[in-house]
């Protein structure tokens, strides 16, 4: 994984740990501790809102256009709330090339930590959101994403060292040039429930 792409999950897990330490309480007498984290299993990642088109971008995020509509994965767990209250779950997202190669002309939010939130029928779930994804390259391509949990044990590991414990891979889109792009998509219901309560996706549709 590129500099950026581990720079940017430090900050996640530097956030994590200042949590942690501001909720933590102890004296001479008494020492709260973390509740025992469980094991994952029977993990299941849904991708339900697509890629379907995004225009070709340049080297900085300043002023590019992300894939659109926004990627959203949907994870589902046994035991869901107790092992996202005490687990870190991130997702990293792959670009891939027709031959299924990684390609590394992708930029921006390339890691997304998971979230609790409640879609346009007012179920909760936990979803992880991309709202700002750059390619460089004019093609067809997929994303790949991978998931990764982060035990309260081990907040300080990077996602080289962690395993894999699930993985999706996206439909085909194109990438334009900017003479043939279609245009933006309107936000779907889902985007616009979403956005609501993530500043993430506020931010993108403002």
């Amino acid at each position: 994984m590129g500099n950026q792409g581990t720079s940017e999950f430090q900050s996640i897990l530097d956030h994590n740990q200042n949590d942690k330490e501001e909720h933590e309480v102890s004296s001479d007498n008494v020492k709260l501790t973390q509740p025992e984290v469980q094991p994952v299993k029977n993990q299941e990642l849904t991708i339900v809102q697509q890629p379907q088109r995004a225009r070709v971008c340049g080297k900085s995020l300043i002023g590019s256009r992300s894939v659109d509509p926004p990627p959203i994965v949907r994870l589902q767990l046994e035991n869901d709330k107790r092992l996202i209250t005490n687990n870190l779950f991130v997702l990293v997202a792959t670009l891939l090339d027709a031959e299924g190669k990684i390609s590394d002309e992708m930029f921006g939010n390339l890691i997304s930590e998971s979230q609790y939130l409640y879609d346009e029928n007012l179920k909760f779930d936990t979803y992880f959101i991309f709202p700002k994804l750059c390619i460089r390259k004019v093609g067809k391509f997929q994303l790949g994403f991978r998931l990764f949990c982060i035990f309260g044990q081990n907040m300080t590991s990077l996602i080289d060292e962690s395993p894999c414990i699930a993985s999706i891979t996206s439909q085909t889109f194109e990438v334009y040039n900017a003479r043939k792009f279609p245009g933006k998509l309107d936000p779907t219901s889902l985007t616009k429930t979403l956005s609501i309560q993530t500043p993430f996706l506020k931010k993108r549709n403002s």
